[in-house]
């Protein structure tokens, strides 16, 4: 089996949905912009199956558990590895 090696986008689209969830973090939520921003993440996270990985890689080290909190909420995950 090969070992996967992320690549220059994959490092992007990483720090992408972290800056996201640090932004909606800051916003009020239920505001415009805190809406805006978790479609945003919502949209992220259905794209691809890379980002897919990133996510449920952020939920395994707890680091954004707020976001996959969030993102229950919004009916978009029913656990922190399946998208709805």
């Amino acid at each position: 089996m090969t070992e996967y090696v992320p690549t220059p986008e994959d490092d992007e689209l990483e720090a992408t949905i972290g800056s996201l969830f640090h932004r909606m973090n800051a916003a009020r939520e239920g505001s415009a912009e805190h809406r805006m921003i978790v479609r945003q993440l919502i949209g992220l996270r259905k794209s691809s199956e890379i980002a897919c990985l990133i996510f449920e890689e952020f939920s395994m080290k707890g680091d954004y558990r707020e976001l996959v909190e969030t993102l229950k909420r919004w009916g978009v995950v029913r656990s922190e590895l399946t998208v709805a």
